[in-house]
Formats: structure tokens, C-alpha cells, sequence
């Protein structure tokens, strides 16, 4: 397994818990007093499925798993680079960055996931 599989997954596997766990928190938020406690593990569970289905498919011989993993990880990379840099360098609020972040992140998905609808990949073989 090469270490651009790990790295692209461990992103993957961060923006699934941002995401996940922000969405649970706020969804929850009006229910109960300690909302986060419901957040955290919604968002500890989509980032673990996230980790593997990227580190899982990416070797996958199957296209179709491959682009999918493909495309699971252009989302968390661009996600957390665009969340990093919304807070980070522009100083924009939370929120507008990680709406931004997300957004632009989807976009991301789904150019590789088009780009793997062409044909076949210019690897001979799938990544190991």
C-alpha cells in the first residue's frame, strides 16, 4: 500500500468526521442539551467508513470501486485544504468555510468520479 493510499484516506477519514460530526451536533442541538456527545461518535463512525472505503478501494481491481474510493478522496483532500485555508489564511467564520470547503469539495468528487467514467485509467495496474 503506498503512502499517498494512507495519506488520502486519513483525510478522507478527517472530513467525514468534521462533517459528520457538525451535521449530528447541529441536527441534535435542539433536542438535547449535550448534543456534541451524539456528534462525536456519528462523526468518528463516517470517518472510519470513509478511511476504508478509500484505503480498501483504491487497490480494488473493480473500476467502479476504485473511481468511487477515487473520488471519496478528492472530497476529503480538497475538504480539508479549502476548510484549512477558509479559516486559516482568509479568516473567513467557520461556517462559511466549511460550507465553502464542502461545496467545493463535491466538485471535486465528481470531476474524478466523471474523469473515471472515460475509460480505463492510465495505470496498467491498480495502485498496491
Amino acid at each position: 500500500m503506498r503512502l499517498r493510499a494512507v495519506g488520502l484516506a486519513l483525510l478522507a477519514g478527517v472530513a467525514g468526521f468534521l462533517l459528520a460530526g457538525v451535521a449530528v451536533t447541529a441536527a441534535a442541538a435542539s433536542y438535547t442539551e449535550f448534543s456534541v456527545f451524539l456528534g462525536i461518535p456519528a462523526g468518528l463512525v463516517a470517518g472510519v467508513v470513509a478511511t476504508l472505503a478509500v484505503l480498501l478501494g483504491v487497490g480494488d481491481p473493480a473500476p467502479g470501486r476504485r473511481r468511487a474510493a477515487r473520488a471519496i478522496a478528492a472530497f476529503g483532500l480538497v475538504f480539508v485544504v479549502g476548510l484549512v485555508v477558509g479559516i486559516g489564511a482568509i479568516g473567513t467564520p467557520v461556517v462559511v468555510s466549511t460550507g465553502g470547503a464542502a461545496v467545493v469539495g463535491l466538485v471535486a468528487a465528481l470531476v474524478v468520479w466523471l474523469r473515471g467514467l472515460r475509460g480505463p485509467s492510465r495505470e496498467a495496474e491498480p495502485e498496491r
